[in-house]
């Protein structure tokens, strides 16, 4: 056999080796079409500390604008006070460490609210990150709002600290701000907004911390309820901040936590609740979801009602003197303009993931829709179901929220519930019909476990849409024992496409960490491929004939460099 028969037949086989090992990784062509329905990726754990008494809760995400295989997540220990920042190049598959911005020492903790986000994050259209989070004073309970900003996903960050709302005595402003909501202007993004609610947990703590009794937090003091929605405005890309302003004119009940969104037309919406009281049994008010929108970037607002909840005159005894609406979940369909929200109601007894949707920039909302297609195995106790609603650039909603369905723990008429799951639907048509609802927890949540023992987390879940992936994360107590109480972040994927088509070409980002180490080693098979046909032509150019005496061939020509 001539040596340019070795090396054709070298080639031929490695080739084929190359291909086969490249044929097991499950990549489909270029322009495949979309999955019918979604693929549920595998679940991935986030938080990596190790040992006892950890209690990561809340994630939040943001997805960087120029690779949808840059996630950020944040979340807050409850058992240590600390906020966290992750980072994610590879779609989800593997995490590092971000660093947490520095606070003055007497702002050292991270505080969190049982009813909503710790922090939140959003990215600038050329990449900045902002993240805002609720930093604690151990020895007041006091929070305030913090914004940082980074341009090397979190390695370093610039701090701004926010103006606050008290502490006054006189019109009884705490000093607790929490929960903040972030907005990033798309025409200009000097333009920053953070908004956030005030006086959290004065319902929880005795009048000597907060100069208040807990029975008359949600009553009128000085016409103005203690807990409030606020929004302060940077027109600097977040370097300063301007003086909050009270996003609920006119509105004489408690509010609940904001959650901002900007419409297509460009305004400013927030979303909230209502908290109401009565001292009479069965004789609560009604709560009431409301938007508030700004069109002149945040110096006023007009609220319109969004839904209104039915007070709990049904019996429930244990409510039967309060009624509430908390954690709406807002996003704007940027193709149709159209305004969405979704929230839980529970005003019928059974909670429900309820949405609505408006056409005109939030004058008016359509009925409500239900999205959980199974009511869950359990009475009406508090508000854990958190839906989190995405819409994708394609026009798709998705929501995600904690279950209660398959709680094998379940009895008639007891609260006290187990287990729950985190349950994913989807609407391509605005919200008007819902494919049938999913788990996309890889199983049950123990929540005997973790740090709801101990008074509860309920916080929204982590949820980025685009148009082929859906990132979900939240809170799991898979590695809690009854002794350690251990709860962390876990993630996981609804893929709409192949996970080449997801994530693109360049990035590993589909694949299963086995099978990104396949196909690293079938790439190094063909590359070795390669150099073994380059070394054989090579080898025979240089021999004056092969075995069989025949003339050396000639000299292949160099490439024409005309254009």
């Amino acid at each position: 056999m001539t040596h340019r028969g070795v090396a054709v037949r070298s080639r031929r086989v490695l080739s084929l080796l190359a291909a086969g090992l490249v044929a097991l990784v499950p990549w489909a062509p270029a322009g495949a079409g979309p999955l019918k329905s979604p693929q549920i990726d595998g679940a991935v754990q986030v938080t990596a500390d190790a040992g006892s008494g950890r209690g990561h809760a809340i994630p939040v995400m943001a997805v960087s604008p120029s690779d949808p295989a840059t996630i950020v997540l944040a979340e807050g220990d409850a058992y240590s006070s600390r906020c966290m920042v992750h980072v994610s190049r590879n779609g989800g598959l593997s995490w590092a460490n971000a660093t947490q911005p520095a606070t003055p020492p007497d702002w050292p903790g991270c505080g969190f609210a049982v009813t909503g986000p710790m922090a939140d994050l959003a990215f600038a259209p050329d990449g900045t990150l902002y993240y805002a989070w609720s930093a604690f004073q151990p020895s007041t309970y006091q929070q305030r709002i913090y914004l940082a900003r980074s341009s090397d996903l979190g390695a370093t960050w610039d701090t701004t600290a926010l103006p606050r709302i008290g502490p006054r005595p006189t019109p009884r402003e705490f000093g607790a701000d929490t929960m903040p909501s972030i907005v990033i202007d798309r025409d200009d993004p000097n333009l920053v907004y953070v908004s956030w609610w005030s006086n959290n947990g004065v319902w929880n703590m005795p009048e000597s911390i907060t100069g208040t009794s807990a029975s008359i937090w949600c009553r009128l003091v000085e016409n103005r309820p203690l807990a409030r929605p606020w929004l302060s405005v940077s027109r600097d890309g977040g370097a300063t901040f301007a003086d909050p302003v009270d996003m609920a004119p006119g509105i004489t009940g408690c509010t609940t936590e904001p959650y901002l969104v900007q419409g297509a037309d460009g305004a400013v919406q927030a979303f909230f609740g209502e908290s109401t009281r009565s001292a009479q049994e069965g004789q609560a008010p009604a709560a009431h979801l409301y938007s508030s929108a700004s069109h002149d970037h945040g110096r006023t607002f007009t609220v319109t009602t969004v839904a209104t909840q039915s007070g709990p005159a049904d019996g429930r005894a244990s409510t039967s003197t309060s009624d509430w609406l908390s954690g709406p979940s807002p996003g704007v369909d940027r193709r149709s303009g159209d305004l969405y929200v979704t929230w839980e109601s529970m005003g019928v007894g059974v909670p429900q993931i309820l949405f609505s949707r408006s056409t005109d920039q939030g004058r008016t909302w359509s009925p409500a829709v239900k999205v959980n297609d199974v009511d869950p195995k359990r009475d009406w106790d508090f508000s854990d179901q958190m839906p989190t609603l995405g819409v994708a650039p394609n026009g798709r909603v998705d929501i995600v929220w904690y279950d209660y369905r398959n709680d094998a723990t379940y009895k008639d008429g007891d609260t006290r519930n187990g287990f729950q799951d985190v349950f994913y639907a989807s609407s391509t048509d605005g919200g008007r019909t819902w494919a049938k609802n999913r788990p996309v927890s890889d199983r049950a949540i123990d929540r005997r476990f973790g740090p709801r023992r101990t008074g509860g987390i309920y916080g929204p879940l982590g949820l980025v849409s685009l148009d082929k992936v859906a990132y979900v994360a939240w809170d799991d107590t898979r590695n809690g024992t009854e002794q350690n109480a251990n709860q962390d972040i876990y993630f996981t994927r609804a893929r709409y496409a192949p996970a080449s088509e997801a994530f693109g070409g360049g990035k590993d980002g589909g694949l299963s960490p086995w099978l990104a180490g396949l196909l690293g080693a079938a790439i190094a098979v063909a590359a070795g491929g390669i150099v073994v046909t380059i070394a054989a032509q090579d080898l025979r150019r240089r021999l004056p004939g092969d075995i069989s005496g025949a003339a050396p061939a000639a000299p292949a020509q160099e490439p024409s460099t005309a254009i």
